[in-house]
């Protein structure tokens, strides 16, 4: 990662830990597509009750294991494999909704798996599109075996994301974008609350 990169990485972190991380602290929480564990290990220093991280690339699972030894890691797909989880009090879902061809599905299937209290959901795609994204590769969506896919991703506007979650039963507490000099830079975050 070049040096700007980094910076502008460890603002992203920043950012996240003074906004949303606390809400770790004593909580059971699910990070969906922690890639190699770097925003894991910003969560693991708010000391949650336990951390479970669902990555789709085993690679980037055995990564993101190393760096967080003490959470429990599931090789699994956003789409599918949420029931592995169980019950949680928190899900973050940063970086990933976005690569999905289902989002509205993602949060269903969240909903009726994990149940969460609190949900905290990036949206950096924030328009009602589809674009073609070519699964397993770098920075794209992962898939865990070797299904065909339809290529294809659905983003989804901010409105949409809010109406979804409160058709969910969760009420919209806090909204602030990513600052301008972070790496995702000027993108709304959600933080929601079960009702």
């Amino acid at each position: 990662m070049s040096e700007e990169r980094t910076l502008q990485f460890a603002k992203k972190l920043d950012f996240l830990n003074n906004h949303f991380l606390y809400l770790c602290k004593d909580r059971r929480v699910l990070e969906v597509g922690c890639f190699c564990g770097e925003i894991s290990e910003e969560i693991q220093k708010h000391n949650p009750r336990e951390l479970i991280m669902l990555e789709a690339a085993a690679t980037s699972a055995v990564v993101a294991q190393q760096r967080v030894p003490e959470a429990r890691v599931i090789v699994g797909d956003m789409h599918e494999d949420l029931d592995q989880v169980g019950t949680v009090d928190m899900v973050l879902l940063l970086g990933v909704i976005y690569h999905s061809h289902a989002p509205l599905h993602i949060l269903e299937h969240m909903v009726k798996h994990n149940n969460p209290q609190i949900v905290i959901i990036d949206n950096p795609g924030n328009a009602f599109e589809v674009r073609n994204e070519v699964p397993n590769h770098p920075g794209m969506r992962y898939v865990t075996d070797d299904r065909r896919t339809c290529q294809l991703i659905m983003n989804i506007s901010d409105e949409i994301l809010i109406l979804a979650m409160k058709n969910l039963g969760y009420e919209l507490i806090d909204q602030k974008k990513y600052p301008l000099d972070s790496l995702i830079s000027d993108a709304p975050i959600f933080y929601f609350e079960k009702v």
